[in-house]
């Protein structure tokens, strides 16, 4: 049997539209702070750039999770499976599963002879 790969393709539409949207607001926030230091005064437009700050560091943090969920997949092989992210690679035997547990929002747990 050839390798079948899995990657959740949804999930990465949705995060590359939302890291796009992200971005175009935090660059747009970014232009208007000149702007409204000098037409509005001091305050307001430190309120600006410190909300100009928060929508960067979202759309930084998005792009990070976004880059994992690109990295993120689980290959098939004949004898087991290996799952791949941006920091390991762990590969499986089928005949090691012992269990499999998948709890909502929290992701799916392999329990295997000699681990976890």
């Amino acid at each position: 049997m050839a390798q079948v790969t899995y990657q959740p393709a949804e999930v990465m539409h949705w995060f590359d539209t939302e890291s796009k949207r992200t971005n175009a607001m935090a660059k747009a926030q970014t232009r208007d702070i000149a702007r409204a230091a000098n037409e509005e005064g001091l305050i307001p437009g430190l309120k600006q750039a410190a909300t100009a700050a928060i929508s960067m560091t979202k759309g930084a943090y998005g792009s990070v999770v976004q880059k994992q969920a690109e990295e993120t997949r689980v290959d098939f092989f004949d004898a087991g499976f290996e799952f791949i992210d941006l920091t390991k690679r762990i590969k499986v035997d089928y005949s090691q599963v012992r269990q499999i547990v998948a709890k909502a929002g929290i992701g799916t747990k392999f329990c295997t002879t000699g681990g976890v």
